[in-house]
């Protein structure tokens, strides 16, 4: 894993938890019943599974021409 593979993953994590403790803050600072607190928690919890879905994916999908290339290189130099 290179350098800049793993700084991507790095400032991957970094962001998801900066972004749950910013939604656990923004929650428990809110004034409002626990049934509309539950509402928005939902709908950041599923934004945030969403967001994390589709980065995997792009992570993923960025990944398989370079591992296919380097299978290709393998198979060149056997």
């Amino acid at each position: 894993m290179s350098k800049e593979e793993r700084g991507g993953i790095g400032s991957f994590v970094a962001f998801l938890i900066g972004m749950a403790f910013g939604a656990t803050i923004t929650l428990l600072l809110t004034p409002e019943t626990g049934k509309e607190t539950r509402k928005k928690l939902k709908k950041v919890l599923e934004e945030a599974h969403d967001f994390a879905v589709s980065k995997a994916k792009e992570t993923l999908e960025q990944k398989k021409p370079q591992e296919e290339e380097e299978e290709h290189e393998s198979e060149s130099s056997n």
